[in-house]
C-alpha cells in the first residue's frame, strides 16, 4: 500500500497478489489488487480480482464501476 501511495504501484503487485492467494476469502484484498491493476493500466490482468472482488461483496459500487472502466478499455 506504501509503494501505492508513493507511486510505484507496479512494486505493490506482487506483494497483493501474495495477500490474495494467502487470503481468497478476503474482498478488501481482491480490491486493492484490482484497482492497482486497472490504475497501471494492467485491465486484462484485472478480470479476475475484480471477478472475485465482486463474489465475495457484490454490493460494493466501487467494484461494478471499476468493472466498466475495465471492459470499456478492452472495448467489451
Amino acid at each position: 500500500i506504501l509503494s501505492i501511495r508513493l507511486g510505484r504501484a507496479e512494486e505493490a503487485v506482487p506483494s497483493l497478489e501474495w495477500l490474495c492467494a494467502h487470503d481468497p476469502d478476503d474482498a478488501n484484498y481482491a480490491l486493492m489488487l484490482r484497482q492497482t491493476l486497472v490504475m497501471l493500466g494492467r485491465y486484462r490482468d484485472a478480470l479476475a480480482p475484480l471477478d472475485r472482488a465482486q463474489k465475495l461483496d457484490p454490493r460494493t459500487p466501487v467494484s461494478w464501476m471499476e468493472a466498466g472502466t475495465a471492459f470499456k478499455s478492452l472495448g467489451q
